[in-house]
């Protein structure tokens, strides 16, 4: 576990806080509950502070247990010690739920099949909706199986957090543009100009979205989606004060029920 200082001017969250940022999840439940797992040894370790989990986006798709993943989220929605941003997968999700088709082909060519057939839905029916037939009846049986008090809260899920000089995010930032003043567009799914930028922004940047062998730490962001669903490897960003610090799993995930620190709900998942 290595530190890291990425500016001249000392780069702080709020006082007494502690933050871990967690990368894109897409679907690995089993690694996201290692995670949680060393997450709440590695705080155990450290003083006292108020500690939150930020899941930067895109924990559905491309993985096999997004469904888990989504439950697991869900159940924890009004445990203050954690924070869900929407991603672009997230986003794609809710147009196709929405009934639209042409938002529904797009997204089970990039993820959307593992996310249904995690729920159960028929692969032969997938399959059809993703070649342009039975789409109104793949979009029905959607909502017969993901419950609508979950589609609310993923509808509802902030783009952004601020705390101190860091700003999280899915995918990164419009440079130049006021970090208040940011489109929704740009927020789930800018790439460049915003990954090659060298300006100083108005804080540091930590996103996902741009996938990265090791996560990536410069001047300006801090991008941390390490392919999880690919690699093995979820990783985690742990700030405090002026502390920067990573944790990731092992490529084998290990059998735990681990879920954040203090959780009302650890007893419930198995």
């Amino acid at each position: 576990m290595g530190y890291f200082r990425i500016t001249k001017k000392t780069t702080q969250i709020s006082d007494g806080h502690r933050i871990y940022a967690i990368g894109d999840v897409h679907g690995c439940f089993d690694l996201l509950a290692e995670l949680f797992k060393r997450i709440e040894e590695d705080s155990k370790k450290r003083n006292t502070a108020k500690t939150k989990i930020i899941i930067l986006g895109d924990f559905i798709d491309r993985g096999p247990k997004s469904a888990e993943v989504c439950d697991l989220l869900y159940s924890l929605r009004d445990y203050e010690g954690i924070i869900c941003l929407k991603g672009n997968h997230e986003e794609a999700m809710l147009e196709s739920l929405s009934g639209d088709l042409r938002a529904l082909r797009f997204w089970l060519e990039f993820g959307g099949c593992a996310t249904l057939e995690s729920w159960g839905l028929d692969p032969i029916l997938i399959r059809s909706a993703s070649l342009g037939e039975n789409q109104h009846e793949l979009i029905a049986a959607m909502h017969d199986v993901i419950p609508a008090g979950m589609i609310e809260w993923l509808s509802k899920l902030p783009l952004t957090h601020r705390d101190g000089d860091y700003f999280f995010v899915h995918a990164g930032i419009r440079p130049g543009v006021s970090l208040n003043a940011q489109k929704a567009e740009d927020l789930l799914w800018i790439r460049e100009p915003f990954l090659s930028s060298l300006r100083r922004h108005e804080a540091v940047i930590v996103h996902g979205h741009s996938e990265t062998t090791l996560a990536t730490f410069s001047a300006n962001r801090i991008g941390i989606d390490t392919a999880a669903y690919r690699t093995g490897c979820l990783t985690a960003l742990g700030l405090e004060s002026d502390q920067q610090w990573k944790i990731e799993t092992s490529e084998l995930p290990l059998a735990i029920d681990a879920l954040p620190i203090g959780s009302p709900a650890k007893h419930a998942v198995a």
